[in-house]
């Protein structure tokens, strides 16, 4: 493949990148698939050379362990991904409105899912722990160089103090961006981020 390919499970998310594609004039540079992260036989063995699962997809689909290694499967030896889930304290905190209940609370922290609608098995959320995220990515293939916590500013200072620092203060978005970067190599910092990301490659 020359060109990017994006793929999404839901048509409807399809059409929204569709629809900036154009706005952007990047529709001839970009191709759209519908497709299941689980099921990516559509891809050859090898395909690509930078493989992205971003907006916790993992945590979301039906099987992240196998998720894992189609997205092994189809990226080229020496190729990167980078991915990111859900992180299991994110699941009980007050603003995301999830686990309000102490069963709900309970089964989050011991089995890292939250059931969203207690009549559908399959609607429900999986995150992780830290050393439970690198294992899982470790059994399926990759070599994980780093994993950190995501968006550490933007969760304690809130959406509403960032841009009130930029506009009314200002500070530059690269002073923010820099800060950001300091929290993510602090080991111990990882768990308390609103997603768990992480950088592996196929060796």
């Amino acid at each position: 493949y020359d060109i990017l390919v994006g793929a999404d499970f839901s048509e409807g998310m399809l059409k929204v990148a569709r629809r900036k594609l154009e706005d952007e004039a990047l529709s001839d540079k970009v191709q759209t698939v519908q497709g299941d992260i689980c099921d990516l036989s559509r891809f050859d063995d090898q395909s690509f050379d930078l493989v992205f699962a971003e907006g916790s997809p993992l945590s979301y689909c039906e099987d992240s362990a196998k998720a894992l290694r189609e997205l092994f499967r189809v990226c080229r030896k020496g190729g990167w991904l980078f991915a990111s889930v859900e992180s299991r304290l994110s699941n009980i905190e007050p603003d995301a409105k999830r686990a309000v209940s102490w069963e709900q609370v309970s089964g989050v922290l011991n089995s890292g899912y939250f059931q969203r609608d207690p009549k559908d098995p399959a609607d429900r959320i999986r995150s992780f722990w830290p050393e439970e995220w690198t294992a899982l990515l470790q059994s399926a293939g990759w070599k994980v160089e780093m994993v950190y916590s995501k968006a550490i500013l933007p969760r304690y200072l809130g959406l509403e103090t960032i841009n009130r620092l930029i506009e009314s203060e200002g500070v530059r978005l690269s002073e923010l961006v820099a800060q950001e970067l300091k929290l993510h190599a602090i080991p111990s910092l990882a768990v308390i981020g609103w997603e768990l990301a992480a950088l592996a490659k196929r060796v």
